[in-house]
């Protein structure tokens, strides 16, 4: 089916050319859409004037393009972000935030228009692409500034704990070390009373022996000289 294009369309073509698609991708696309009449003479006669109006209309846009351009080439933005001493970012600094600094100087652009390729993740400058409109790019840079975060401080916060943690361990090892040898030296000492009271039980139960046995010895003295 051919068709004539009222606009530009990448891989298609551009405004007033006549191209031949897939009827299906006519009727529920570009038919519908605006995006191209059906090919005939009163189209295309009628596409002609179109094709003026819309000429200037791009002609209009290009200036503003060129424009913003010149607004947004060489602009500087800084940026504050945390960082280790060898200047790689704790964080990283993304397309939104550039917009944010951007607009911050009244310049505004939308994020999906700041071409990074991956976030910022290093302090220090960055060339940072703009579309600012019709595939026109300003190049504007971007300062990272590194701020706190020095790699010998985190060592030290992180050291101070296990520091404390091992000398807490060490107190209570030793403390635990020195309650089996007090216990033993109290279980010897009353091993040693115990052993004691029994060496007194049993003089005394020999004592009382010794006793019983001179009186029945003194009895028996008695009883003979009446036989």
């Amino acid at each position: 089916m051919e068709v004539i294009l009222r606009e530009d369309i990448p891989k298609l073509g551009v405004i007033g050319d006549v191209v031949k698609v897939k009827a299906g991708y006519a009727r529920n696309y570009l038919l519908p859409k605006g995006k191209a009449v059906t090919a005939d003479r009163r189209s295309l006669r009628s596409l002609e004037h179109e094709k003026a109006l819309i000429q200037l209309k791009k002609e209009k846009e290009m200036g503003d393009v060129d424009t913003r351009q010149k607004a947004f080439d060489g602009v500087a933005v800084e940026i504050e972000a945390r960082a280790a001493n060898s200047g790689h970012l704790f964080g990283s600094v993304t397309a939104a935030d550039v917009s944010r600094l951007l607009e911050e100087r009244g310049l505004v652009v939308n994020k999906h228009d700041v071409q990074l390729v991956t976030p910022i993740k290093e302090a220090g400058d960055h060339e940072v692409p703009v579309h600012v409109g019709h595939g026109v790019l300003a190049m504007i840079k971007v300062s990272v500034m590194a701020i706190g975060g020095d790699d010998d401080d985190a060592g030290e916060e992180v050291e101070a704990p296990e520091e404390a943690v091992a000398a807490e361990l060490s107190a209570a090892t030793d403390e635990a070390g020195a309650t089996p040898s007090g216990s033993a030296d109290d279980s010897e000492d009353s091993d040693s009373e115990d052993s004691d009271s029994e060496d007194s039980d049993s003089e005394d139960s020999d004592s009382e022996e010794t006793e019983e046995n001179s009186s029945e010895s003194a009895d028996a003295d008695e009883e003979e000289p009446q036989a």
